[in-house]
């Protein structure tokens, strides 16, 4: 069998899972920020060589390279991006200063940040059409001739179209798109009606400004990994992963890299997922801890969860992109997060990090402010000389003298109640960041399955469960790197969307019909274009509607062909409103009016895989020991330490334990059994109390176990 193979980019660590069916292999590799395809291409070669093959015998024998990349993204915060224009509707210059009214602090006056692109780089053109796409006034093509000669002349890099109404018709954008591109050959254009046919004009602008800026970039980072692979012998499909937890070809991502500002963090919740016992409930919250931050999403009856908002930032005062995604909340706390002093000698935590380069003080590259990971090797969590499976020796005597010298002294506490403080803070900021999601989506966290993944994820998940009240944690068998397993388990998949407005009280089943032929359409031809088995697949469709008088809309399914009969139609699409309003937001209005905005279409080529196991013994610890591990609230103490590939059968073994990978370390507490799930996860069960041990006796020791004898 083929070989499939999963990169994930982070901030500290470039994560690799080469699967062959459903059996995984996982390795890790430094990320170079600076040369991020050098230590991609450094990561793979370690892979190929841990599996005891060649580079060119590997690529060789797979058929899917899948890439999580955080290119532009970080080029877009650290603004090396391309010098953008934005062409606009004559009398519509300045919609990137207007922007969409919102505050989550009303009370709160702050400035909004400056448009991304510069009202002098803004430009207007004479045409118009209505809000049925009919020409009020005809686009002045010799107008724009002119501005594209203009246009050549100024060095700009990239341009984005956005014209009113373009929306329902694209023909002007279009034509303005042909004439600038012979004046500016090679430069990147968007047309906004291409990327994001929204009605709201501002986010349509936003997009296709943000998408124009990226193209050059992200096109040549592709380009570059490309010829790297089918140099080293690769032949089969290079797919980048989206924002929406799907899977683009390499020319799809290239043409539209907007939809990749999300690409790692968006892959945890499809790994999660898969990873939830159906016996333990239908609400889960996924968080994957990794070296730069944490990234934590609901998943809610199986169904991965979708924003109609992605902003990058603060809501209302970051970057909003235009475009959904797979709702993830991203926070500042990993395993690289640095620990200091405020000027009132408050101990803080992040949000800077140590990144790779140089990482924590106990990777001994340069590092001198203590971090996250500092801290669990100085209690003991980390094993100095198995870290990365003995590739990366820890000095934990470095690390040591940085907490006193910077931290423990200072406060007056010792070097182990310092480190103890620090990672109960690093709990404490997760915790309270999944609180704030459950209670924004109406959900008891301590109903919650936690599902918990990422190589800095053990030195808090029991913690973290415990401040939430959870009964019951989740760790994947590929958890350490949990989203670039998640790119294994993805779907090949793109969405698109077409205008279809209409209500409840006027209902025009024709206006669905039409944008559902144009969505499927588009649909089809991905599928066809993209998939393994010429354009086979499925289409999800799904509308977006409100309430008359409300601003925002939600999703609601759409299933083509229900109902023939158009106010039967009506019926069935109004109630099903009103029931994910109230299951939403508590109330419904079985009287109002509904408002039928969009229809969404989703093509899937559904991923071949269900689940990962791990290779028997990938990474996996030899032989059971004990190490001193300095635990809360009881000081030094002799765990025992397992393999995490150790826990077999029904046996359930209690904590206080160290399970060990080559790629992380996970601390079960005292009050806490860990037992195998059947389809490649361990399952631990939090108690109350003594009492509530689970059955089979509360096992411990070798009968529980596989491989220790």
């Amino acid at each position: 069998m083929a070989y499939a193979i999963s990169t994930d980019t982070g901030g500290t660590f470039t994560d690799v899972v080469i699967a062959e069916g459903e059996v995984a292999s996982l390795y890790k590799h430094p990320t170079t920020a600076d040369q991020p395809v050098r230590g991609l291409i450094a990561a793979v070669e370690g892979a190929a060589e841990a599996l005891g093959l060649s580079l060119p015998d590997l690529l060789a024998r797979t058929d899917r390279f899948l890439h999580a990349t955080t290119r532009p993204l970080n080029a877009l915060l650290a603004g090396e991006t391309a010098r953008t224009a934005l062409i606009t509707t004559e009398g519509h210059r300045d919609i990137l200063y207007f922007r969409e009214g919102g505050r989550r602090k009303p009370f709160l006056q702050r400035d909004f940040p400056q448009p991304f692109v510069p009202r002098h780089l803004t430009f207007e053109v004479k045409e118009r059409l209505d809000r049925d796409g009919a020409v009020v006034t005809p686009l002045d093509e010799a107008a724009v001739e002119r501005l594209g000669a203009d246009l050549a002349a100024s060095g700009v890099e990239a341009v984005a179209i956005c014209l009113l109404w373009s929306c329902v018709d694209g023909r002007h954008e279009d034509r303005v798109a042909e004439i600038l591109g012979r004046h500016l050959p090679g430069v990147p254009i968007t047309r906004s009606h291409v990327l994001n046919p929204t009605i709201r004009e501002y986010r349509r602008a936003q997009s296709a400004c943000l998408d124009a800026a990226l193209k050059g970039l992200v096109a040549d980072y592709l380009e570059t990994l490309a010829d790297w692979l089918r140099g080293h012998g690769f032949r089969g499909n290079m797919l980048v992963t989206s924002s929406q937890g799907g899977a683009l070809s390499f020319a799809e991502a290239g043409g539209a890299p907007l939809h990749l500002l999300k690409s790692g963090p968006a892959l945890a919740p499809v790994a999660g997922r898969r990873a939830v016992p159906a016996t333990l409930g239908a609400e889960a919250v996924v968080f994957d801890i990794g070296g730069t931050s944490c990234d934590i999403s609901l998943v809610r009856g199986g169904a991965i969860p979708w924003a109609q908002e992605t902003w990058l930032g603060e809501p209302f005062h970051g970057i909003l992109t235009g475009l959904p995604s797979i709702d993830v909340r991203s926070i500042a706390a990993g395993g690289g997060s640095y620990a200091w002093l405020d000027a009132h000698g408050l101990l803080r935590l992040g949000p800077k990090s140590a990144g790779a380069d140089p990482g924590p003080v106990c990777y001994d590259r340069g590092g001198s402010t203590p971090t996250v990971t500092d801290a669990a090797a100085v209690l003991g969590l980390l094993d100095p000389d198995y870290f990365l499976g003995g590739r990366l020796p820890l000095d934990v005597a470095k690390a040591r003298a940085a907490i006193a010298a910077d931290l423990a002294d200072p406060l007056g506490l010792s070097v182990e109640a310092c480190a103890s403080t620090i990672l109960t803070l690093f709990s404490e900021r997760v915790a309270a960041a999944i609180a704030d999601l459950t209670v924004e989506q109406g959900v008891d966290s301590k109903d919650a399955v936690l599902v918990c993944g990422g190589g800095a994820v053990g030195f808090g998940a029991a913690e973290i469960a415990r401040r939430l009240g959870a009964r019951h944690l989740v760790i994947p068998w590929t958890g350490a790197v949990l989203s670039a397993s998640g790119g294994v388990l993805s779907d090949l998949s793109r969405s698109y969307s077409a205008l279809a407005i209409t209500n409840s009280e006027e209902f025009d089943a024709g206006i669905l019909a039409a944008a559902q032929a144009k969505v499927e359409a588009e649909c089809r031809a991905f599928l066809a274009a993209n998939g393994p088995d010429g354009g086979a697949g499925r289409v999800d469709y799904w509308i977006q509607a409100r309430y008359a008088g409300q601003v925002w809309d939600i999703e609601i399914d759409y299933r083509p062909g229900e109902e023939s009969r158009p106010e039967a139609l009506c019926a069935i699409l109004a109630e099903r409103f009103h029931d994910e309003h109230e299951r939403r937001f508590g109330v419904r209005a079985d009287t109002a009016r509904v408002e039928f905005i969009a229809l969404w279409g989703r093509a899937v080529h559904p991923s071949e895989r269900r689940t990962l196991t791990i290779r028997p013994g990938d990474g996996a610890r030899r032989g059971t020991e004990t190490r001193r591990v300095h635990l809360r609230g009881q000081g030094w103490r002799n765990v025992p330490v397992f393999g995490v590939d150790a826990v077999a059968g029904d046996a359930a073994i209690e904590g206080p334990l160290i399970l060990e990978s080559a790629f992380t370390t996970i601390l079960i507490e005292a009050g806490m059994w860990v037992a195998a799930g059947d389809d490649g996860y361990l399952q631990v069960e939090v108690a109350d109390a003594a009492d509530d041990r689970p059955d089979e006796g509360g096992a411990r020791g070798a009968h529980a176990l596989a491989g220790h004898g």
